[in-house]
């Protein structure tokens, strides 16, 4: 018996050293130290079968000390391809690399290094797969990993028609007949891994994923008087919060964000903006130095008169606009013709009040200055160019009232509570499996 597992232990050995070998080096010395003393091992128990008087406690005990050895060589194995290990699978280093390459490259795309943030995103990338893999594993426990003859077989039309899609993609990379040209594109696919049979297994992995996440939210429940409650605490929140700094209304109103409560005096406005050219830019920062650092009031009023006259100049060129609107033209039409302002390009007006902190002072002052709805300023000058400003409307100080937001809110609140659960019983999941995780491995 002993020498049975003598030579099993031997034989595991030495596919250690082999795997040693190519990953990480071992002494040559170390190996074969190993290898004689694990044959001194086997030796003993040969001998022991042919009648030699070892003790067999030695013979387990030489063996014992084999097995912690190569205990030892496994775990060394181990950290040194495995980032991550829970009950029933592993996440290695390499494929925590090869999906931090693939983020690289399509960051870089987009002209973004990622080199200064390597470690966090290697964390992430090793949290994220490591729960894909167990979200799989408990899909299985759960028996939402078996699919029926139909759903196979939907799976596999459906892999065959994305596979011949990209195929026709890549055959437009080669040149040659149409059989070479076929081949070529078939060989770079099979070269990155992707076959039918991939497609279908990340079908299914995907199909699984949605099964156990509508398990995990399946007695998730939302009541009229949940989203009452949640609507009224709302309410309460931007209240206390405009109340506090009221630019963060007018932030939340140019940012398009949910908003439950409005603030007194404000109004909405549109505006056409002509910018000042580069040379005016250019000339006006001059200018407003040479004002600031003015010790005389002549001197303040010579350079006045020079800032004065660029901003006669860009007025002017207000004057075709006022004529079009003059002669009955709306002024939206306008807007999309004339203006330089980029906010005004999705149509959404721009909050204000007397209190305004987010525009500036010429800005505001013209805006307010409007007393009618569908009034339009005079040219109002400020450090940006010259703008035409339009009073559209006033809104409506304090809640906004339930009807118009009821919709937007269930959705928002039910994806939380969603959100909630699965969360929740995905951290619980993970829990069941025990993982261990070595970032620093990485």
């Amino acid at each position: 018996m002993l020498y049975c597992e003598a030579w099993q232990a031997i034989i595991h050995w030495q596919r250690c050293c082999v795997y040693f070998g190519m990953k990480i080096a071992i002494k040559y010395e170390e190996v074969m130290q190993m290898k004689k003393r694990i044959f001194a091992v086997i030796l003993a128990a040969m001998l022991a079968f042919s009648g030699f008087a070892f003790a067999e406690e030695d013979l387990a005990a030489q063996l014992e000390a084999a097995n912690a050895r190569i205990a030892e060589l496994e775990a060394l194995v181990e950290s040194y391809t495995v980032a991550a290990k829970f009950d029933g699978g592993t996440v290695t280093i390499d494929e925590v690399e090869e999906q931090y390459d693939y983020m690289v490259e399509m960051y870089s795309q987009y002209g973004y290094d990622l080199a200064s943030y390597e470690d966090y995103y290697k964390e992430e990338i090793l949290y994220q797969i490591a729960e894909y893999k167990i979200m799989l594993l408990k899909a299985e426990q759960l028996g939402l990993a078996t699919f029926t003859e139909e759903e196979e077989q939907h799976f596999l039309e459906h892999a065959q028609e994305e596979y011949n899609a990209t195929l026709e993609m890549y055959k437009a990379e080669f040149t040659g007949t149409d059989e070479e040209i076929l081949q070529k594109a078939q060989n770079l696919l099979d070269s990155e891994g992707y076959t039918i049979d991939y497609i279908v297994n990340y079908q299914k992995e995907e199909a699984i994923l949605s099964r156990i996440y509508e398990y995990a939210t399946q007695d998730v429940a939302l009541t009229d008087e949940m989203v009452r409650a949640n609507y009224e605490e709302l309410v309460e929140t931007d209240k206390a919060a405009y109340e506090a700094d009221v630019t963060l209304y007018e932030d939340a109103m140019m940012d398009g964000l949910a908003n439950y409560y409005n603030p007194e005096g404000f109004r909405t406005v549109r505006h056409i903006l002509l910018m000042f050219n580069d040379a005016e830019t250019a000339e006006l920062e001059t200018l407003n130095a040479e004002l600031e650092a003015a010790q005389t009031d002549a001197d303040k009023a010579a350079v006045q008169a020079k800032i004065d006259e660029i901003h006669a100049g860009a007025v002017a060129r207000t004057d075709v606009i006022y004529e079009r609107l003059n002669a009955g033209e709306d002024f939206e039409v306008l807007l999309g013709e004339y203006n330089e302002d980029t906010g005004m390009d999705y149509g959404d007006p721009y909050y204000v009040s007397a209190e305004s902190g987010m525009w500036v002072k010429e800005f505001t002052e013209g805006a307010m200055a409007l007393e009618n709805i569908g009034d339009v300023s005079e040219p109002v000058v400020s450090r940006f160019g010259v703008h035409i400003i339009k009073y559209v409307g006033d809104v409506t100080p304090g809640p906004v009232p339930f009807e118009e937001v009821e919709a937007e809110l269930r959705e928002t609140y039910m994806n939380e509570l969603l959100d909630e659960a699965y969360n929740t019983a995905v951290s619980e999941w993970v829990g069941e499996f025990h993982p261990e995780y070595h970032p620093e491995r990485l």
